[in-house]
């Protein structure tokens, strides 16, 4: 099953003659059990009695749009603080919500 967390189905051609081509969309590039995914709707598709050839494509889907219609920009912020690293796990957002906490209580 596609999860529309991740992935949906951008477009399904079938010809005359059987064949069928299917792409899912993708909202990453490092959609998780992207492997699988594909494996699954190739079978899906090649199961039809009447599919004489299948092809699954996956494509990036566009960035989302925010609702004012563009994308959100920093307009009033004058200095921004980046925390980062190269690694998973290691307390990233805890780090940015301490600094973030910390810099408002001092007026910053």
């Amino acid at each position: 099953a596609l999860d529309p967390l991740w992935a949906r189905v951008r477009g399904v051609q079938v010809a005359p003659d059987g064949a069928i081509a299917a792409d899912i969309g993708l909202l990453s590039g490092a959609t998780p059990g992207l492997a699988a995914l594909r494996r699954s709707a190739q079978a899906s598709l090649e199961s039809l009695p009447w599919a004489s050839r299948v092809a699954c494509t996956t494509s990036l889907l566009p960035p989302a749009r925010t609702s004012r219609g563009g994308p959100q920009t920093l307009a009033g912020v004058s200095q921004v603080v980046a925390v980062s690293s190269c690694k998973g796990g290691v307390g990233k957002s805890t780090v940015a919500l301490g600094l973030a906490h910390g810099l408002a209580q001092m007026g910053g």
